[in-house]
């Protein structure tokens, strides 16, 4: 049902109109009504007269909105008292036992067969909802080429992704862990990669079975069946692929991974201090242009790529055979263009501004055991072979600081002690793989290494091939696997250790 029927012939702020009249310095007076036809066919949409279209458009711009407030304000709350609501549903004995067994502040923290498990869910639902809102307007004459599928289509569907953002927040509650909690600007950070239009990919497989419909309604059935199976076979093989997974899971269960901090009031840390007003809006600068960075980083403009062309190409076929179409040209051309050349060419100035931001979060990924957000935090910012970047990086992420104590000041690395403390702190992890052949990484390397071995109980297999190792290095290593309990495979094929350094490591 839309959320027109509740305001029934209430009307509501006409929010189109009061940005107009900000530019112009005036004051947001005026008011919409809600449109006297529901759901009108293509054919009373071109009996309408021009103020009738504009009052619909602005009426439902307005419910969006409303409606979009809601949803912010009810998930902020339940983000907020997070463990509040943990706390009531742990109650129930067969839910307590489920909560119990969670270690982490994430419900994908299994690993990726349980990501795969959620975005399915997720990605079903939105092709069942996208091919049933498009399949009912081109039954019923309601598919229009000049406006796409009616707004009260398009509120049933954005309604449905609201309540389901706030399902998932009362879900990532109840596994929030102890000490943990929910920044205030986190929910509203899941809104905008899971909601917003262009920028959430339900939107996108919305869009583009609405574009298929459109050109069956226009009698081009084999490039409209085509559209619709490529969007399908294209997500299919996104959901196979790892890199792919973590991006539609960012947008299709955003309060799964969404970040965690040290709660004030609890054990982990002490009360912080005062933030002052350019500090707050420094934070939130940070927070904005981190939004904008998964928009442009490689895998992002990859998976755009691979799923906007095509449908670009289709969308230019049927306007040139079927005449042009202002909403087909502007949402399966333009902006999906624009997309694709806004990752391109602002990734790299981006990505050296949030560093600070990446680093705060790697460190709540890595202090929780979220696992599969330490691996898309350091898939996004290549801290792993980026030298530049880790500088950034580092000193944010508190996780970090343990690996070569004698470094006191991590804003102040020397290139060589930049490269020995990257290689410790690929230790510093909650992963059971690492890699690290052929980095170069020499006996300091190899020292950072031990001390990041240390402090770490997950690792299983750690690949040190082809590193220039010595016998002082191979020593170090044995130091870090004596102390470990986890490592069972160690790579040191490739390197310079003698007979004193291999016995040293097999008797640790």
């Amino acid at each position: 049902m839309s959320l027109s029927r509740f305001f029934q012939d209430l009307p509501l702020p006409d929010l189109v109109k009061d940005l107009k009249g900000l530019v112009k310095w005036r004051l947001p007076v005026a008011m919409v009504r809600k449109p006297s036809i529901y759901a009108p066919t293509v054919a009373q949409l071109q009996e309408m007269q021009v103020k009738q279209l504009t009052q619909r458009q602005h009426y439902y711009v307005s419910e969006f909105a409303v409606f979009y407030v809601f949803v912010l304000g009810a998930g902020t709350a339940v983000f907020i008292f997070a463990q509040k609501i943990k706390k009531c549903f742990t109650g129930y004995s067969s839910l307590a036992i489920e909560v119990d067994s969670s270690d982490s502040d994430s419900i994908v923290n299994t690993g990726e067969t349980t990501a795969r498990k959620l975005v399915l869910v997720s990605l079903g639902t939105t092709f069942a909802l996208g091919f049933a809102a498009t399949i009912f307007s081109l039954c019923t004459g309601r598919l229009s080429k000049t406006y796409g599928m009616d707004w009260e289509i398009w509120q049933l569907l954005f309604a449905c992704s609201g309540l389901s953002m706030i399902v998932q927040a009362v879900m990532a509650a109840i596994r929030l862990p102890e000490g943990r909690k929910f920044a205030s600007s986190t929910f509203a950070i899941c809104t905008i990669t899971g909601m917003w239009p262009f920028i959430s990919d339900a939107f996108d497989v919305i869009k583009d079975l609405n574009f298929g419909g459109i050109a069956i309604a226009d009698d081009m059935n084999i490039l409209g069946i085509f559209s619709w199976l490529y969007v399908t076979a294209i997500h299919v093989y996104f959901v196979r692929d790892k890199d792919c997974l973590e991006e539609l899971l960012s947008s299709h269960a955003p309060a799964f991974v969404a970040q965690t901090v040290r709660d004030e009031a609890g054990p982990l840390v002490p009360a912080a201090p005062h933030q002052d007003w350019a500090q707050w809006l420094q934070a939130k600068a940070q927070t904005i242009v981190a939004v904008l960075y998964k928009q442009s980083t490689p895998t992002k403009v990859r998976q755009l790529s691979i799923e906007n062309v095509p449908q670009t190409a289709m969308a230019i076929i049927y306007s040139y055979y079927r005449g042009g179409s202002v909403f087909v040209s502007v949402v399966n051309v333009v902006i999906p263009l624009l997309q694709i050349a806004f990752g391109i060419i602002f990734h790299r100035p981006l990505r050296l501004l949030v560093g600070p931001t990446f680093g705060a979060r790697l460190d709540a990924a890595i202090t929780s055991g979220n696992r599969f957000l330490e691996e898309q935090i350091r898939e996004s910012t290549d801290i792993g072979d980026d030298l530049d970047m880790f500088k950034i990086v580092a000193p944010h992420c508190g996780a970090f600081t343990a690996v070569l104590p004698e470094l006191t000041d991590l804003t102040k690395l020397s290139d060589e002690q930049a490269k020995s403390l990257q290689a410790g702190c690929e230790l510093v992890t909650s992963r059971t793989r690492v890699d690290l052949e052929g980095c170069e990484l020499g006996d300091a390397g190899a020292q950072a290494i031990a001390s990041g071995m240390a402090a770490n109980s997950s690792i299983v297999t750690l690949n040190l091939r082809g590193n220039q190792i010595g016998d002082a290095g191979a020593e170090a290593v044995a130091s870090g696997i004596a102390i470990n309990s986890t490592l069972e495979v160690l790579g040191l094929r490739g390197n310079q250790i003698t007979d004193a350094g291999a016995e040293a490591v097999a008797t640790a």
